[in-house]
């Protein structure tokens, strides 16, 4: 897993997947939800964090869409 990558998003994934494969292909693979980027490149524009956030809590709820 990217080590820079933020500690927060970083525990909230490994919560979901359990496995850091499953977080590095999450991370990397584009999102419609992002407008077809993926989250690691969403990560590095202003407000980024807080967009892969809410994706992250989606899934925790349950909101695949």
């Amino acid at each position: 897993m990217n080590e820079q990558l933020d500690t927060e998003i970083m525990s909230y994934l490994m919560a979901i997947f359990n496995d850091e494969t499953l977080c590095d292909e999450w991370l990397s693979t584009s999102k419609k939800p992002l407008g077809g980027i993926s989250p690691l490149e969403i990560l590095k524009k202003t407000n980024g964090k807080a967009k892969v956030l809410e994706m992250i809590v989606r899934i925790e709820t349950g909101d695949f869409s």
